[in-house]
């Protein structure tokens, strides 16, 4: 076991090995204090909803400002069937992102109550 473990560090010394005491199905228990590993998993969880959430709301505005203002240039052209072209379009996108959106949102101000 030691010498595939020094074998794998050869072959990849950009990665450092990270030792620990037992190996059960997959986990790695009692590492060592020194290891710079620190991963949390709840922490983890939460950051990434947030960033969901965020990023889902950020493109629900910005698609909706990028209609609006394609539909008045559209209109200011006097280009009316692009226009209608594009509300077909945004018509069938918004349901989409407000779907998402509203299932991100609720799940990352709910996630506490579990």
């Amino acid at each position: 076991m030691e010498e595939q473990l020094s074998q794998r560090s050869q072959e990849l010394p950009e990665e450092a090995v990270i030792e620990g005491m037992e190996i059960e199905a997959g986990e790695i228990n009692d590492l060592d204090s020194s290891s710079p590993v620190q991963f949390h998993e709840l922490k983890h969880r939460a950051y990434t909803a947030r960033n969901l959430a965020y990023w889902l709301v950020f493109l629900l505005g910005f698609s909706w400002f990028v209609h609006y203002g394609a539909t008045l240039y559209f209109e200011w052209q006097g280009k009316h069937e692009a226009a209608e072209n594009l509300s077909k379009t945004f018509s069938s996108w918004l349901p989409i992102i407000s779907g998402l959106v509203g299932g991100a949102v609720t799940y990352y101000f709910t996630r506490e109550n579990k």
